[in-house]
């Protein structure tokens, strides 16, 4: 995932489900925003893995472009990515927010 920010930011979370589909398993993320200004996550649910990036309290990220990546196993073969989705949602330190979201 590629996320850009004209605006500083202050409030950050990004999440990207991995619908669970033949042996489906974790194998990292990972994201170029410094580990001391990110909590990463992953959940394994019923039907999803969810990966979560979320900006800690007082971090600050200026006008860039950040990228986020989830990586994961599954069988051998091809995979239907179309139930996988993600949501991102952020907040400038003016107070405006954006979200996004979409399937894969």
């Amino acid at each position: 995932m590629t996320l850009r920010n004209s605006q500083t930011v202050t409030a950050l979370e990004l999440r990207v489900r991995i619908a669970l589909t033949p042996d489906v398993v974790n194998t990292g993320a990972w994201s170029t925003i410094s580990a001391d200004a990110l909590v990463t996550t992953v959940e394994q649910q019923a039907d999803a893995l969810v990966y979560t990036f979320t900006l800690k309290p007082g971090m600050r990220l200026g006008a860039a472009t950040h990228f986020f990546g989830v990586q994961y196993g599954h069988a051998t073969g091809g995979r239907d990515p179309s139930r996988d989705t993600y949501q991102a949602v952020a907040t400038a330190d003016d107070g405006a927010r954006a979200e996004v979201d979409g399937r894969f």
